[in-house]
C-alpha cells in the first residue's frame, strides 16, 4: 500500500479516538480550575522514601471517598519531585526511561560539572522563585472547601507513617469570586488564571504529555510557587501604574496594547525552539488575608487598602515540559544579573515551591480512566473530575443564535465539548482540525506580545552571490528584465523556504542544531499534524509587500519616474488552476520548453519570456521539494512513538515530491498543488484568488471516493486544513500593523500614489463555489456538488476571515445549499457572499461588445467577444470582480463620483479646500452653469452628466494608456505560465498575452451621490418640499453645514449674532436633509431615482469605450491590436465592466470629500460599495431598520444590473434573524430579487459596542468589507464606527409572488452566444414602481426656527 492510500491515524474519527486516549491516562481533575484548593508539600522522614505503592494507596483511598464519576469534582493531583520519579525509573518501579520533558534547559551545575537536579532560574531570581526540593506534592481541588479538607485528612492518614509532619507545608487557597462569577487576585483588581487554554484538544496538545513520550502518556509538569505580595508598595501606586505592571486594565482585564516588554503578561509568555508559544495552564488561587479586622494601618487604608487584599497568590502552572516553564521564568528574570525584568516581581516573592512531575495513571501503576464516546463525538460531560464550562469563565460570551462565536477560547471549548445531539446538527471539526485551529489562534495572539515584522529581502544580486557566487550574480544582472524576473522568483522562493529566513520566532533548528537570531518570517515552518503545507507571506494587501529587488542601478530612476517597479505586480486575477491540475508543473514547463526547442524564428522577447517561465516553474518545483525536505526533517525530530505524525509527514513528503514534477492524481495532491502555487504567486508579489474550488476538486474527489481512498469526512477535514492555511497570518493587534508600501505598489491602472491601507487582514484569497457548468449548452446546467457544500461548511465551522467564500446562486440552486449558506451567515463570518449568476453572466457576455479597432484592416487581429462557456466559468478575484479563470488580464481603476458632484455645484471646483486661500476650491473640470440658471432638476442632472463625461473621458484615456506598463519593469512569468494563451503567444500576461483584458471601472460613492441628488431634488426643486435654493445650499456645504463658517462665504465683519443665526439655519437644514428617506431602505421614490441615475451613469461610462470621443483612445486600441494580435492568436481586446466599490476605503474616500447634500459633513465616511448609507458620524446612531426583502426590491432593476463588475451591496442583520427567513431571502435573491451581488454581516449593535472595548473577548467578530471579511477588532476606530452605524435589515414583509419568479435571462435560455435580451423581454418586476410621493411638510418652519427664536436673533 502506498503512503497516499494509507489510512491516516490522525484523520477524522480515528484521530478523535487517539486524542481521547491521552485523557484516559491523565490524573482525574488534573486540569480542573476549582474554586477551592489546598496545596500540600511533603518530605519523607529520615531513611524513608516516597514509593509508588504509597502514592497509589493515597489515590485509591481518595477514590473510595470520592469515586471517579462525571458528577465528581473533588480530586487530588499528585506530583513528585524530579529526583523521586527518576529514582522510580532507575529502580524499575516504573519500567520506562524518565520522561523526556524532565530534562532542564538551564541545569544548575555543581563544581564537578554534574547537574544538581534543579534549574538556574531559581538561583538567578535572587529569591523571587524558590526550589524547596519537596518530594511529594498534592494539589487538592473541589467545588467546596469542606471536601478539600476531607481529602487532606485522607492523605494525612495515609502518609502519617512516612512523611515528616514538622516539614509539611499546607496552604489553603480559595477563589475570590467576582460578581461576574470569575475569581479575582491582587485586591480584586485582576481576574485569576486569565487566558488559559479552555478545551480538551488544546490542553491535550499543549499541557499533557502526548505520543511524543508514549510511556508517560497523560502526564504533565507543574511549577508550584507560594508568592507573598508586598502590599506596602502596591498601595503606593496608582491604578494606572498597577495596570502597567500587569498589562491589563483593572476589573475588566482588557489588554493594554503597549510595547513595554516588562509587563507581566509579556514576560509570562514564552516560545519554544520552533517559535511556538508554550501556553501554561494556570490554576493558581489567592490565599489568606493581608489584614485582620482592626489591624489595617490608616495610611494604607487611605491609599486603597481593604480587607479583600489577599496575603498572596499560590501559583500552580501546568505544561508539557519543564523547559517551557524555565523559558518563561527566564524571560521574567531578564538579562541583567540581580534584577527582574518582570515588574510584577518587584512586589512578589516566593517562600515555597519547585518543579514537580505529575505522573500518569500508568506511571502510578493504575488503570486508565474510561469515559463515553458517542458515534460522532467524545462525550466530555462524562469525564470524571471535570467541568469544562469553568475553563471558559473568562471568555464565556457567545451569540444566543447558537452558530456565532465571539472569541477563540469559547469557540474551542464549545466545538470540542458539544453533546452528540448538538454535534449531529453542527457537525464540528475533527480533533486534528481543532488542534490546528488552536495553533493558529496562538500565533494570532502572539501579535499582542511580539512584533512579528518580517526581515527585509536583500537585493537579488546579494542572494545569487551567496548561493552561486559573484560571477554568476554579475552574469544574471546583465540579463534582460524578463529573465531577471525569473531569477527573482527563483531566489525569492529559495530564501522564504530556508531556515535562517523562514523560521518562526528567534530560534530555529537546522541540521539538528539550534540557532538564535532575529525574528523570522514564519515562511518555512510545518506543524506535524497539517494536511496541507506551505506558507504565505505575512503582509496583507494594504500593508504593502516584501518583493525582492532585481533592477539595476540604471533602471531605478527610470522605474521611479514611471511609477512602476518590482512591487507593482497587481495579481487580482483568478489563476489558471485548471491548467495547472491538468498538466502539472512539469507538463507546463514542457509546453514552454517545446516551443523553445522546436519553433524557429521566435523573437528575442518571446525567447526571454519562455526562458523566464521555465525558470519560474522550476522554482515552484524546488519550493515543493524544500517543503518535502522540511517534512522529513520534522518527522526525524519526532519521537519514535509519534507514529501517526511521522506517517502523516511521510505522506506529505511523498505528495510534494510527486507534484514537484508530475500532475496530481488524487484529491489531496490536487489541493496541495493549488495551495503551493498560491503561496508561490503571493510570495512573488501577485496576490491572486483561488477560483472555482469545487469544480477544480470534484473530479479528484469522485475518483478517490470510488477507489476507497477518501470519504466525505476526510475530504471535509482536508478542506478545513486548506482553509486554516489561508488564514495563518492574521494581525489582530493594529498597533503592530506594518506600512510597507512603496511608490508603484500594486499599480492597478494608471500610476498611483498610495493604495488604500485599511485592509489589515486582506490577502485577496477568494474561493468561488456553485453556479453553472462551464459549457455552451442551450440551457445552463447547475454545477453544485459535494465539495460546494463542504466549502460552505468550512466557512461556517471555522471562524476565519480568509479565504473569502463566494457562492454563485441562481434559480436552480438546491435548497440544501442555501440552508448551509444561511447557517454560515448566522455564524458571523460574513461568508459566503452571494452572486446572482444570471445577472453577472449577462454582463460578462456583453462586456466586450461594441469595442474594437476602428481600422477595418485590423478586424482579423481582434476578438473581444466573450464566449458563453467562459462567462459561465466566472469566478471572483480577491475582492468580488467577476473574472475568467486563467484567461484574463485585469486592471482596476477608481473614480470618485462625489468629486464630480462638488464640481457641478461649485463652478467646476472641488470645495473641500474652499476658503481664503483657494477661494471656491481646486479645479476639477471646466466651469459649470451657475446654480440659479439650473431651473429644474432635469437640467441639474443634465449638467452633472455632462461634467461626468468630461472627467471620465480623461480618466478612460489614462486607463487605456497604462496597458502594458508593467511588463518593462515587473513582468509576471509565473502567473503567465498558468494563464491560457500566454505561452502559446509568447507574451507576458501584462503585455497582451491573455485571452481577455478586463477593465474594471469602480465608481466610488454611488449611494452617497444618489442620496445627495435626491436631497437636492426635494429641498431645492420640489415645489411641495423645497426649503432652500441651490446657491444657498452650495454655500451651506462649503461652510460644512454651518459648522465651519469660512471666508469669503461668510464675512467676519458681520456680527457674531448674524453669523450664528445663519449657521443655525444651515444646521437645521441639515437635520431636514438627514430625515429624508435614503436609497436602499425600501422607499420607492428614492429607489426609483437611484435606478434612473445609475443606469445613466453606466451608459455614459460604457459609451466612452464603445464610441470613444477622443481620437487618442481610438488610436491606442488600433495600436494594441496591431502590436498584440495575430490571425492565429487575435488580441482579446477589452471587456469593460462598470461597478461600484469602495472596498475597505469608505472612510479613506470620505477624507477629502466635502460636505454633501444628504447631510454628510466634510471628511466623513461614504457609504460602502452600493450599500445603504450609514447614519451620520456625529449624530446618534440610526439603524434605519427595514425588511430585508423591501431593501432588495429597491435594487431590483435592469439599470442597476448595468453595474456588471458587481453591484456589491453590504447588508447587516442581527444575530437573532430567523434561519428559515434568511433561507427565504437567499432564495428570492437567487430568483433575481435585489442587486447582482450582496454580502450579509451578522452582529447585534450591542456586540459591536462591547467589541470596541474588549478586543480579546470578541477576537472572532467579523464584518464584511465589500469583497472580503475583516476581524472587527483589527479595524481602526473610524472603520469600526462606520460598521456600527450601518443600517439593519430585518425579517418579514414578503414581496409579491411575481417577484419570486426566475428571471428569463440569456444564461438560462440562450441557444448560442448571439442571442440578445431585448428591453421588451425584461421581467415585470423591473418596471419602475410608482413613487408614493413623500412630500416634505412643515419643513420651512424647521429651517427658519420658531418665531420667538428668530425675533430674538434679529434683535
Amino acid at each position: 500500500m502506498t503512503h497516499e492510500h494509507r489510512p491516516s491515524e490522525l484523520a477524522t474519527l480515528q484521530g478523535d479516538v487517539r486524542a481521547q486516549c491521552v485523557w484516559s491516562h491523565a490524573q482525574m481533575g488534573v486540569v480542573y480550575p476549582s474554586p477551592h484548593a489546598i496545596f500540600v508539600g511533603y518530605y519523607p522522614k529520615p531513611g524513608l522514601a516516597i514509593t509508588q505503592e504509597l502514592v497509589r494507596q493515597c489515590k485509591h483511598a481518595i477514590y473510595a471517598a470520592f469515586p471517579p464519576n462525571p458528577n465528581q469534582l473533588t480530586s487530588a493531583t499528585v506530583g513528585l519531585g524530579f529526583n523521586v520519579f527518576s529514582t522510580w525509573c532507575q529502580d524499575g518501579t516504573v519500567t520506562a526511561e524518565p520522561p523526556k520533558g524532565m530534562k532542564f534547559r538551564f541545569p544548575e551545575l555543581g563544581a564537578d560539572g554534574n547537574e544538581l537536579g534543579t534549574s538556574t532560574v531559581f538561583s538567578r531570581s535572587n529569591g523571587k522563585f524558590q526550589d524547596s526540593a519537596c518530594h511529594l506534592f498534592f494539589h487538592i481541588k473541589s467545588d467546596t472547601a469542606a471536601n478539600c479538607v476531607s481529602v487532606l485528612d485522607i492523605i494525612t492518614a495515609q502518609l502519617a507513617s512516612v512523611v515528616d509532619a514538622a516539614k509539611t507545608v499546607v496552604q489553603v487557597a480559595d477563589s475570590k469570586t467576582s460578581s461576574q462569577g470569575t475569581g479575582k487576585v491582587l485586591g480584586c483588581r485582576f481576574t485569576e488564571n486569565f487566558n488559559n487554554p479552555s478545551d480538551p484538544v488544546t490542553l491535550a496538545a499543549r499541557t499533557l504529555i502526548g505520543y511524543e513520550d508514549l510511556a508517560h502518556l497523560g502526564g504533565t509538569y507543574l511549577l508550584a510557587q507560594r508568592f507573598h505580595i508586598n502590599w506596602d508598595q502596591i498601595h503606593n501606586m496608582s491604578d494606572e501604574e498597577i495596570e502597567d505592571i500587569i498589562g491589563r486594565t483593572t476589573t475588566k482585564n482588557y489588554i493594554l496594547p503597549d510595547d513595554d516588554t516588562r509587563m507581566h503578561i509579556k514576560c509570562a509568555r514564552g516560545r519554544d525552539s520552533e517559535g511556538n508559544t508554550t501556553p501554561v495552564l494556570r490554576l493558581g488561587l489567592p490565599f489568606g488575608r493581608r489584614f485582620k479586622p482592626g489591624e489595617m494601618p490608616m495610611d494604607l487604608a487611605l491609599k486603597g487598602a481593604n480587607y479583600a487584599d489577599e496575603e498572596g497568590i499560590y501559583f500552580a502552572g501546568y505544561t508539557q515540559s519543564v523547559q517551557h516553564l524555565e523559558v518563561i521564568m527566564d524571560q521574567m528574570i531578564g538579562e541583567t544579573p540581580g534584577f527582574m525584568r518582570d515588574r510584577l516581581f518587584n512586589n512578589l516573592k516566593s517562600d515555597f515551591g519547585g518543579y514537580f512531575y505529575i505522573p500518569s495513571y500508568t506511571d502510578l501503576g493504575m488503570e486508565p480512566l474510561s469515559f463515553a464516546r458517542n458515534k460522532k463525538v467524545t462525550d466530555w460531560s462524562q469525564q470524571p473530575g471535570m467541568d469544562w464550562d469553568r475553563l471558559k469563565t473568562h471568555y464565556d460570551k457567545a451569540s444566543a443564535n447558537g452558530w456565532m462565536h465571539y472569541n477563540h477560547a469559547e469557540y474551542l471549548n464549545a466545538m470540542s465539548t458539544m453533546s452528540e445531539e448538538e454535534a449531529l446538527v453542527k457537525n464540528p471539526p475533527s480533533s486534528r482540525v481543532m488542534e490546528l485551529m488552536s495553533h493558529n489562534f496562538s500565533i494570532w495572539q502572539d501579535n499582542w506580545y511580539f512584533n512579528r515584522k518580517q526581515p527585509e529581502f536583500k537585493h537579488m544580486q546579494e542572494y545569487i552571490t551567496e548561493y552561486y557566487g559573484a560571477a554568476k550574480a554579475a552574469e544574471v544582472m546583465q540579463l534582460p528584465v524578463m529573465e531577471r524576473k525569473g531569477w527573482a522568483i527563483k531566489m525569492t522562493l529559495k530564501v522564504v523556504a530556508s531556515h535562517n529566513y523562514g523560521h518562526r520566532g528567534t530560534t530555529w533548528i537546522e541540521d539538528g542544531v539550534e540557532h538564535t537570531g532575529p525574528e523570522g518570517s514564519n515562511t518555512y515552518t510545518m506543524h506535524p499534524k497539517e494536511v496541507i503545507v506551505g506558507q504565505l507571506p505575512n503582509l496583507s494587501l494594504g500593508q504593502g509587500r516584501y518583493a525582492m529587488v532585481y533592477e539595476t542601478e540604471a533602471e531605478h530612476i527610470a522605474n521611479y519616474m514611471s511609477g512602476c517597479n518590482e512591487a507593482s505586480g497587481l495579481g487580482h486575477v483568478v489563476p489558471g488552476h485548471q491548467k495547472l491540475l491538468n498538466m502539472g508543473i512539469g507538463g507546463i514547463r514542457q509546453q514552454a520548453a517545446d516551443r523553445l526547442a522546436n519553433e524557429a524564428n521566435l523573437s528575442d522577447a518571446t525567447i526571454q519570456f519562455l526562458r523566464s517561465t521555465i525558470m519560474a516553474l522550476d522554482a515552484v518545483g524546488e519550493y515543493c521539494v524544500a517543503f518535502a525536505d522540511l517534512a522529513k526533517e520534522v518527522a526525524d525530530r519526532l519521537s519514535a512513538t509519534q507514529l501517526a505524525e511521522k506517517h502523516n509527514l511521510e505522506d506529505i513528503e511523498g505528495r510534494l515530491r510527486r507534484i514537484a514534477t508530475e500532475k496530481p492524481a488524487t484529491f489531496l495532491e490536487a489541493l496541495q498543488l493549488v495551495f503551493i502555487m498560491h503561496c508561490c504567486l503571493h510570495h512573488n508579489g501577485e496576490p491572486v484568488a483561488v477560483g472555482r474550488l469545487d469544480q477544480l476538486l470534484n473530479p479528484f474527489y469522485e475518483r478517490d471516493l470510488a477507489q476507497g481512498i477518501i470519504d466525505e469526512d476526510m475530504a471535509q477535514e482536508a478542506l478545513d486544513c486548506f482553509w486554516i492555511k489561508m488564514d495563518e497570518k492574521v494581525q489582530q493587534n493594529r498597533t503592530h500593523v506594518e506600512d510597507h508600501q512603496k511608490m508603484g505598489f500594486l499599480m492597478p491602472g494608471p500610476p498611483m500614489g498610495t493604495y488604500p491601507k485599511a485592509s489589515v487582514n486582506q490577502w485577496v484569497q477568494q474561493v468561488t463555489v456553485g453556479g453553472y457548468v462551464a459549457d455552451n449548452s442551450a440551457a445552463a446546467v447547475p454545477a453544485y456538488n459535494t465539495i460546494t457544500k463542504l466549502a460552505i461548511r468550512c466557512a461556517r465551522r471555522l471562524p476565519l476571515n480568509a479565504p473569502c467564500l463566494s457562492l454563485r446562486v441562481n434559480p436552480l440552486t438546491p435548497t440544501d445549499i442555501l440552508e448551509e449558506a444561511a447557517k454560515a451567515v448566522l455564524s458571523g463570518g460574513a461568508h459566503p457572499f452571494f452572486i446572482n449568476d444570471d445577472k453577472i453572466i449577462d454582463g460578462l457576455l456583453n462586456s466586450g461588445d461594441y469595442i474594437g479597432p476602428t481600422d477595418a484592416n485590423l478586424t482579423g487581429l481582434y476578438d473581444g467577444k466573450v464566449r458563453v462557456e467562459d462567462a459561465r466559468d466566472f469566478a471572483c478575484d480577491g475582492c468580488f470582480e467577476p473574472l475568467f479563470p486563467g484567461k484574463n488580464y485585469f486592471t482596476l481603476s477608481t473614480m470618485q463620483l462625489m468629486e464630480v458632484l462638488e464640481a457641478v455645484l461649485n463652478d467646476g471646483k472641488k470645495y473641500t479646500a474652499a476658503g481664503p486661500n483657494f477661494l471656491r476650491g481646486g479645479v476639477v473640470t471646466e466651469p459649470t452653469p451657475s446654480g440659479i440658471s439650473l431651473l429644474t432638476f432635469d437640467s441639474f442632472k443634465e449638467s452633472f452628466f455632462k461634467q461626468f463625461q468630461l472627467v471620465h473621458m480623461r480618466f478612460a484615456q489614462g486607463v487605456l494608456g497604462s496597458y502594458g506598463a508593467r511588463e518593462s519593469s515587473c513582468p509576471t512569468p509565473l502567473l503567465s505560465a498558468i494563464t491560457d494563451s500566454c505561452i502559446e503567444k509568447g507574451l507576458d500576461l501584462y503585455n497582451g498575452g491573455a485571452k481577455y483584458n478586463v477593465i474594471s471601472l469602480c465608481i466610488v460613492g454611488i449611494p452617497t451621490w444618489v442620496n445627495a441628488m435626491y436631497t437636492i431634488k426635494k429641498l431645492v426643486y420640489d415645489t411641495e418640499s423645497a426649503v432652500t435654493s441651490l446657491p444657498e445650499l452650495v454655500d451651506c456645504l462649503i461652510c460644512d453645514w454651518g459648522y465651519n463658517m469660512v471666508e469669503p462665504f461668510q464675512s467676519e465683519l458681520l456680527s457674531e449674532g448674524r453669523t450664528a443665526a445663519r449657521a443655525a439655519r444651515w444646521q437645521r437644514l441639515r437635520g431636514i436633509a438627514n430625515d429624508l428617506p435614503k436609497f436602499g431602505r425600501g422607499n420607492p421614490e428614492v429607489d426609483a431615482l437611484a435606478q434612473e441615475l445609475i443606469g445613466k451613469l453606466c451608459d455614459v461610462t460604457l459609451n466612452e469605450y464603445r464610441n470613444p470621443t477622443l481620437q487618442s483612445m481610438k488610436d491606442m486600441i488600433n495600436s494594441y491590436t496591431k502590436r498584440f494580435g495575430t490571425e492565429q492568436h487575435p488580441w482579446g481586446g477589452y471587456q469593460v465592466q462598470v461597478g461600484c466599490a469602495t472596498f475597505e476605503n469608505y472612510v479613506g474616500f470620505g477624507i477629502g470629500t466635502g460636505a454633501s447634500a444628504e447631510g454628510r459633513r466634510n471628511n466623513q465616511t461614504l457609504a460602502s460599495d452600493l450599500s445603504p448609507s450609514p447614519s451620520l458620524v456625529d449624530e446618534p446612531v440610526r439603524h434605519q431598520a427595514c425588511p430585508f426583502v423591501d431593501a432588495l426590491q429597491g435594487y431590483t432593476s435592469v439599470e442597476i444590473d448595468k453595474l456588471t463588475q458587481g453591484a456589491m451591496t453590504d447588508f447587516n442583520i442581527e444575530e437573532g434573524f430567523p434561519e428559515q427567513d434568511l433561507v427565504d431571502v437567499l432564495r428570492q435573491f437567487a430568483n433575481h430579487l435585489g442587486p447582482n451581488m450582496m454580502t450579509i454581516t451578522t452582529a447585534d449593535p450591542a456586540t459591536f459596542e462591547e467589541a470596541c472595548r474588549d478586543p480579546e473577548g470578541y477576537d472572532l467578530l467579523r464584518v464584511r468589507m465589500g469583497g472580503w471579511t475583516e476581524f472587527f477588532t483589527s479595524l481602526n476606530p473610524d472603520n469600526q464606527e462606520q460598521h456600527r452605524r450601518r443600517p439593519i435589515s430585518t425579517p418579514g414583509t414578503a414581496v409579491a409572488s411575481h417577484l419570486r419568479s426566475a428571471r428569463p435571462l440569456r444564461t438560462a435560455v440562450m441557444a448560442s452566444d448571439e442571442v440578445k435580451l431585448s428591453a421588451k423581454q425584461a421581467p415585470k418586476y423591473y418596471e419602475a414602481r410608482q413613487p408614493s410621493g413623500t412630500g416634505v411638510t412643515q419643513q420651512q418652519k424647521r429651517v427658519d426656527g420658531p418665531p420667538e427664536k428668530k425675533r430674538k436673533t434679529r434683535s
